[in-house]
């Protein structure tokens, strides 16, 4: 988590916008319940907002499988990046390992293109609802029906680009 936090940091002050979003089941998994995303935000310092997708329509929209997973767009909404944050596993890698999210997303910024090579992100799989849960990879994609909002962006956050009701955790409000 420090990482992700220290790396966020580090794109913000590049002028990259960054905001987290949970899908997981908090009815199922109450341990993943917005109050206890609040306690996480302020517990790791998130300088950045964190979402809540209630209904898992943006997670299945992204075709998101695990937690994290990362999105980067350009300034222009096209998806750059869908790689991991570093090599970390379930164990913290060393601390001097390649910081490939941020190094992904500063190539985006200055090129509007990201890396040719990206590794994708590996984690718990997301908690989905019973009923019509399960998006990953068999969802619908939101590249197809317009402008993602951005996760990972060059673009403001603040955006209101489709119809899901996303509650803050994090410091700042939407």
């Amino acid at each position: 988590m420090d990482r992700m936090v220290r790396d966020a940091k580090a794109l913000q002050d590049l002028g990259i916008g960054v905001a987290a979003i949970s899908a997981n089941d908090a009815a199922e998994y109450p341990a993943d319940s917005f109050d206890n995303m609040k306690l996480e935000a302020a517990k790791h310092g998130f300088s950045f907002p964190y979402l809540y997708d209630e209904s898992q329509a943006v997670a299945q929209a992204y075709g998101a499988a695990c937690t994290p997973d990362f999105f980067g767009f350009n300034a222009a909404g096209g998806l750059q990046y869908r790689g991991r944050l570093d090599a970390s596993g379930r164990q913290a890698a060393a601390p001097d390992v390649r910081r490939e999210l941020y190094e992904g997303m500063k190539q985006v910024a200055e090129t509007g293109r990201g890396p040719r090579d990206q590794v994708a992100s590996m984690g718990c799989s997301i908690k989905w609802k019973a009923a019509g849960g399960g998006g990953g990879a068999g969802a619908g994609s939101i590249f197809d029906m317009w402008p993602p909002a951005p996760i990972f962006s060059q673009r403001t956050i603040g955006e209101k680009r489709h119809a899901v009701r996303c509650q803050t955790a994090g410091p700042r409000d939407l």
